[in-house]
């Protein structure tokens, strides 16, 4: 229950479920054969540089394990509840293989371009949550990782280099920057930016059910196959498209702005002002929609 400490020169093999409390303290020699270390004490505890075969982390909600050096995997990485917090450090299996999971109680906290790879298989339940955290700019390169809740936070920007699910909510922090690349998020929680987020060429496409788009925001493209309500003024800088299956809201405060296309297939209501710029050719596809609703429109420049 308490901390393990592996002296200078020391030779430490576990052969069995090894619980602990304390600290991890590596200093020596540390070989674990086909079982777990569990890490489930009460208060924050830091791990050192050491090889591990299966590591899980099962602590209180709200408390922390924290890395102290890097640590490789030879086997599975399980975040049961509880923080995990690899700052900067080497956070990898040796060779490709295993499986990471993060229940619904589980955290992980990323610092820098270090999240885990090597895995075979990665699985996160809808409740979990990954935060970005780093200072400078951290790359997100692990492709078809399926989120629970994804957290932006801190100064450095945050870069997509692949397509991602969030199957939760996707929020910016206030101070944090995400950049979207060329890539589609598919979104089914609710989308939360106090931040930036730069679209570049991005797509977010919304399939949840009575869900919340918050943040002053602009977007490049954003499909809508769910049901969203706008609570912010929000600029679609290319084309804005509900399909069939799909409902966008937003309240007489809300301003929206067009700078591309809209098609609407399905519902459409706003009760604000929206406005096409026609900085460029637009074009208006409303003859295949269930129902569309804009009290207030403004077209500037040329709308067909």
């Amino acid at each position: 229950a308490g901390n393990v400490t592996i002296a200078a020169g020391a030779y430490f093999q576990n052969s069995n479920i090894l619980h602990v409390g304390g600290n991890w303290n590596n200093n020596g020699t540390f070989t674990g054969v086909g079982v777990n270390v569990i890490f489930d004490g009460a208060g924050t505890q830091t791990i050192s540089a050491t090889t591990f075969n299966n590591l899980e982390i099962n602590k209180p909600v709200g408390s922390v394990a924290v890395l102290t050096g890097d640590v490789i995997l030879n086997g599975n990485l399980a975040g049961t509840s509880g923080t995990l917090d690899i700052k900067s450090f080497f956070f990898n299996r040796l060779v490709v293989g295993g499986t990471a999971t993060l229940a619904n109680a589980g955290t992980l906290i990323i610092d820098a371009d270090n999240a885990p790879n090597k895995f075979a298989s990665y699985s996160l339940s809808s409740n979990s949550t990954v935060i970005f955290n780093g200072t400078a700019t951290q790359h997100l390169l692990l492709p078809g990782v399926v989120y629970g809740n994804l957290i932006f936070r801190n100064t450095g920007n945050k870069i997509l280099y692949t397509p991602i699910t969030v199957n939760s909510s996707l929020t910016i922090e206030s101070g944090a920057t995400f950049d979207g690349g060329t890539n589609t998020i598919t979104l089914n929680g609710n989308w939360i930016n106090n931040g930036i987020f730069t679209p570049s060429a991005s797509t977010l496409l919304c399939a949840g059910s009575a869900k919340t788009i918050t943040g002053v925001t602009t977007f490049n493209r954003f499909t809508v196959t769910g049901s969203y309500t706008l609570l912010n003024n929000i600029t679609f800088n290319n084309l804005l498209n509900i399909t069939s299956t799909g409902s966008l809201s937003g309240g007489s405060t809300i301003q929206t702005i067009l700078n591309g296309d809209l098609i609407n297939s399905g519902v459409l209501y706003s009760l604000g002002t929206t406005t096409f710029t026609g900085n460029v050719l637009q074009t208006l596809s409303l003859i295949n929609a269930v129902n569309t609703v804009a009290l207030t429109v403004n077209f500037n420049g040329t709308v067909s």
